[in-house]
């Protein structure tokens, strides 16, 4: 058995679930195969059986540390003072 990395890119129609596995594959997953406290933007386990997935897992750690990483950098998006274009 393998385990990959995935996070959820989109969610389609509140039906499907459009999974980035290791940063180069789609995986279109079921939305009620996933764990009932999923977003768009949570970092997920999935184990692989060969090519076939049979498990999946919230990455509550990942997902912890993505947001925070994106927290900090719109702070200092928000703390840059002034702009790089020049007015004629």
């Amino acid at each position: 058995m393998m385990k990959k990395s995935g996070v959820i890119d989109r969610i389609v129609d509140q039906r499907l679930a459009v999974l980035l596995v290791d940063e180069q594959e789609e995986l279109i997953v079921p939305i009620e195969e996933l764990p009932s406290d999923v977003f768009e933007g949570s970092w997920l386990i999935v184990t692989f059986d060969g090519e076939k997935r049979i498990h999946v897992e919230k990455d509550m750690k990942k997902t912890v540390e993505s947001k925070q990483r994106i927290a900090t950098k719109l702070e200092q998006l928000r703390e840059k003072k002034g702009s790089n274009f020049k007015r004629k």
